[in-house]
């Protein structure tokens, strides 16, 4: 380790206490607060893009573009997935009989499955 490194620790330990200063965030600040996208989304979780952002517009007084929300929904661990609804035809009584049927009269090296 150099003599500078050392200084500059022994530095760092004096104004901090620690030995690793706190990264200071740096760049510009960002325009959307995560927090106002995750409420849009938890609202309704089925929202277009175009309509948070009118949405933004409207309750945060914050015009940003479609990038920018896709952006920081991705940062805040959402994905394109779109949530869907069970069919009403579901039915899980019908589905178990369905099962037992195919277990007493197939064998497991019979079946064949495709996706």
């Amino acid at each position: 380790i150099s003599e500078r490194s050392l200084q500059y620790l022994r530095k760092v330990y004096q104004e901090t206490g620690e030995i690793v200063r706190t990264p200071v965030c740096v760049g510009r600040p960002r325009i959307l607060d995560s927090l106002d996208a995750h409420a849009c989304i938890e609202r309704q979780p089925d929202i277009y893009l175009t309509e948070m952002q009118d949405q933004l517009r409207e309750t945060c007084s914050v015009e940003v573009s479609i990038a920018t929300i896709s952006r920081t929904i991705r940062r805040r661990g959402f994905t394109r997935k779109k949530v869907t609804r069970p069919s009403v035809e579901h039915d899980e009584d019908d589905r178990a009989a369905y099962k037992m049927l195919v277990g007493e009269h197939f064998q497991p090296e019979h079946l064949v499955f495709a996706d």
